[in-house]
């Protein structure tokens, strides 16, 4: 099995890892959009020129290929878009687990509590 984290503890501990796990997928994504605002503004000056090896740059970066989707522009922007989301869910996962265990836990508790021998 491959696993990316490996988590220890009780539940609380367990879902405050993934409370940090998803935050730090957040912080991850707010740095993401800044640096995809540094490239729109770099990609607005057309910094690869105006020459022919400018132009047939320019032609490739914002061509759909042929059987693709987007184009290579479009394909890094979206691909930054959905940084960290993996982690984000992780995150939420991890919580959700946790919170389902805990209330499984508690329904047993009562269950056997209430079992009269």
């Amino acid at each position: 099995m491959v696993t990316f984290i490996d988590i220890d503890g009780d539940p609380n501990q367990v879902s405050a890892t993934g409370a940090v796990l998803r935050a730090m997928a957040e912080g991850f994504r707010g740095k993401i959009q800044g640096i995809k605002g540094e490239i729109s503004g770099i990609e607005s000056e057309r910094p690869w020129g105006n020459d022919k090896y400018g132009k047939a740059f320019e032609t490739t970066f914002n061509q759909v290929p042929d059987g693709g989707e987007s184009s290579l522009r479009d394909s890094v922007a979206d691909g930054m878009s959905r940084a960290g989301d993996g982690l984000i869910k992780v995150g939420d996962t991890t919580i959700l687990a946790m919170t389902s265990y805990l209330g499984v836990d508690i329904e047993g508790e009562t269950e056997i509590n209430q079992v009269q021998v």
